[in-house]
């Protein structure tokens, strides 16, 4: 039996000897506490599990949906799920999660926010807020945002999620070191974890710490193993190391993970140029820009073209039939 089912246990007996106490007495304060009581039991066990399994097809079909890259039909279901349960905070992130890899910004955002007021100071939700702006490139929006909650109270508890959201800024401003400032500073106010160690993997690994970089990812993908992003960090934190049959297999989790994740892409051509294995990395270097492109990250795009044209010319292509 879990400690969660001991506690319940423990409180629904509390309230059932409240309820032989109240029916001896037959005073009216202990019988309206107990009605209040059951009432509120009756909420959390009954009507709320009944509600969740109201909600749980749409949530499976809209997860398979977009597993299947049908953005549109998860979009609907999750939109579905919503008007069931409008105080649920995970729809309104998993609905912005799809709007987010669609690249449809504004709508994300108005997910995450909604999310943001149900479950205030969640890290995870925040970043997603954050990225949207910078989806959206209103940059200085983000950075007020940010700096806002750092400068309420530098070194207080809110304060961690503000470090993290304008590190990922600077990271979208190609200011690295400021970048890396600010994860450390996350770090130091809660250390180890997952979102942080993210990060910190991905700014070492820009300033060409990959040594760094690989620790943060390892303990990364220590804390959550299931997810794809802190594959790809200790797959470029392996490339910087010259690892690289390490990094590939790390670019292929992160891929099938996340497929639409133009780093991913870049990193693993880079991997597959320094093996000497060029038409593998064109075809990396080339899906990395295109999705560069669609999300309309010129300062993305631009630290892919050195290295997509090194190979196009080692390959004795013609620039201007490729462009």
């Amino acid at each position: 039996m879990t400690l969660n089912r001991i506690a319940d246990g423990a409180l629904l007996g509390s309230f059932g000897y409240l309820t032989f106490v109240s029916w001896k007495t037959g005073h009216i304060v202990p019988i309206s506490i107990t009605i209040l009581c059951w009432a509120w039991a009756f909420h959390q066990y009954v009507w709320l599990p009944a509600r969740q399994r109201q909600i749980q097809p749409l949530v499976n079909k809209a997860q398979a949906a977009r597993d299947v890259g049908n953005a549109k039909e998860a979009v609907k279901l999750y939109k579905q799920a919503i008007a069931q349960q409008p105080k649920n905070p995970g729809l309104y992130v998993e609905s912005g999660q799809v709007k987010l890899a669609e690249k449809a910004y504004g709508a994300a955002l108005t997910d995450f926010k909604q999310a943001s007021r149900l479950t205030p100071n969640n890290p995870g939700i925040h970043l997603m807020t954050t990225a949207a702006h910078c989806g959206l490139k209103d940059y200085q929006k983000a950075l007020t945002l940010n700096n806002e909650i750092i400068n309420a109270n530098p070194s207080g508890p809110q304060a961690f999620m503000g470090y993290l959201g304008r590190g990922t800024v600077f990271i979208y401003l190609r200011k690295f070191d400021r970048a890396l400032g600010d994860f450390l500073q996350a770090d130091r106010l809660k250390p180890n974890f997952f979102l942080t160690q993210c990060c910190l993997a991905e700014a070492f690994c820009y300033i060409g710490e990959f040594g760094k970089g690989l620790a943060s990812a390892e303990r990364a993908v220590d804390l959550m193993p299931s997810l794809g992003t802190p594959y790809l960090w200790r797959g470029w934190a392996k490339y910087g190391l010259d690892r690289y049959e390490e990094g590939l297999k790390d670019c292929n989790t992160a891929i099938q993970q996340d497929p639409k994740f133009g780093k991913s892409y870049e990193i693993r051509g880079l991997v597959h140029q320094a093996m000497g294995q060029l038409e593998p990395a064109l075809k990396d270097l080339e899906r990395a820009l295109e999705l560069y492109q669609k999300e309309g990250l010129e300062q993305f795009e631009a630290e892919v073209m050195e290295p997509l044209t090194e190979v196009r010319q080692a390959l004795g292509q013609d620039l201007t039939d490729t462009e």
